[in-house]
C-alpha cells in the first residue's frame, strides 16, 4: 500500500482519512482461516508444476473448467 506522507503536525481529518483507506485495503485482502469467494470478473490461476502452463479455473453450470492461458 502506498499512502501519502504524513503531515508534520497531527491533523484529525488526515488521520480519519488514513484509517478509512487502511480499513478499505484491509477488507480487500484475503485472510487465512476464512472462505475465499471469487466473484465475477476475477480469476483463480494455477500453474502446472511440471510444464509451467498457467490455467484459469472457472465453474460453468456446476462443472469445473480449466482454460490454458
Amino acid at each position: 500500500m502506498n499512502f501519502p506522507q504524513a503531515p508534520g503536525t497531527y491533523d484529525r481529518q488526515n488521520e480519519a482519512l488514513f484509517r478509512s483507506q487502511l480499513a478499505q485495503q484491509d477488507d480487500a485482502n484475503h485472510k487465512r482461516g476464512r472462505d475465499i469467494e471469487v466473484g465475477k470478473g476475477c480469476r483463480v490461476i494455477f500453474v502446472d508444476t511440471v510444464t509451467g502452463t498457467r490455467y484459469a479455473v472457472a465453474v460453468t453450470s456446476g462443472a469445473l473448467a480449466l482454460t490454458a492461458l
